[in-house]
């Protein structure tokens, strides 16, 4: 005796799951983006990114924002049930630090004058690269270095560590010339070409006046001219042989004033 039954069997295509991107490792923060999966309505995707979050599309986005090595594990499915699971790694460096301090001795740093120390406090680092914002460089851990030009500079330091992330930090230096006046307590006008002219020694003086006084408290001599010569004449006759006062009123070209007073001696 014979009998038969007919029933239907559901079948459904399965996809081949797959963990996959550009990279799967980076420094932190890392984002991982995953590709290569099947977008599907009939799928079904369920990730777990190794550090609690998880994801339920095709293709997510997922940033490790701590270090480490994290096992990411994916599982596909499809409209009958059917699921397959594939697993693979992320891992995320750490970043190093970067950091530093600026010391010259002084309030202000005066170029071919000052030296610059460079204290490195960065950590994590395994390499150091200097700039010092007028195309020099250095790679040593802590440079001392000179600027030779006034100007505006920006001091940065990149750390690199063994797994080549890096960091980068910054900071501005004003470097300046000198303001300064150095003046003379005496002079000989005799004709002999030594020492027969008063004048001073003006660094980066951009305003100035000098006025010299006899005894009597009268204007002798006077100039606005940092680079002026006296040559020990009033109004075209030798002075006497004596002391004078004078005075001097300057700016430097970043703003220093000078208000001077002091004596010349005349001796011929």
């Amino acid at each position: 005796c014979d009998s038969s039954v007919t029933f239907n069997v559901q079948t459904g295509a399965l996809p081949e799951p797959v963990i996959q991107g550009p990279a799967l490792s980076g420094c932190i923060p890392f984002t991982a983006n995953f590709i290569g999966n099947i977008v599907n309505p009939a799928y079904n995707y369920s990730w777990n990114f190794g550090d609690g979050s998880t994801a339920n599309i095709a293709n997510p986005t997922h940033e490790y924002n701590q270090p480490g090595t994290y096992d990411v594990q994916l599982i596909a499915t499809n409209s009958t049930g059917c699921a397959d699971t594939v697993t693979a790694q992320v891992t995320s460096f750490p970043v190093p630090e970067a950091a530093f301090d600026l010391w010259h001795g002084t309030d202000d740093y005066y170029a071919n004058i000052s030296t610059l120390t460079l204290t490195n406090l960065s950590t994590g680092g395994t390499g150091y690269f200097w700039t010092f914002g007028n195309n020099d460089n250095s790679q040593e851990f802590e440079p001392q270095y000179q600027y030779t030009e006034p100007g505006q500079y920006t001091i940065a330091l990149t750390v690199t560590n063994q797994y080549g992330c890096r960091d980068i930090t910054s900071k501005s230096l004003t470097v300046k010339l000198p303001e300064d006046l150095y003046i003379p307590n005496a002079f000989t006008p005799n004709g002999d070409n030594k020492n027969d002219h008063f004048s001073v020694v003006a660094y980066n003086i951009n305003k100035f006046r000098i006025n010299i006084f006899n005894r009597w408290g009268r204007i002798i001599y006077t100039s606005n001219d940092p680079t002026f010569t006296w040559d020990g004449k009033h109004n075209g006759a030798d002075v006497m042989n004596g002391v004078y006062v004078y005075t001097v009123e300057a700016t430097g070209m970043y703003g220093t004033d000078f208000n001077l007073s002091g004596t010349v001696t005349v001796v011929k």
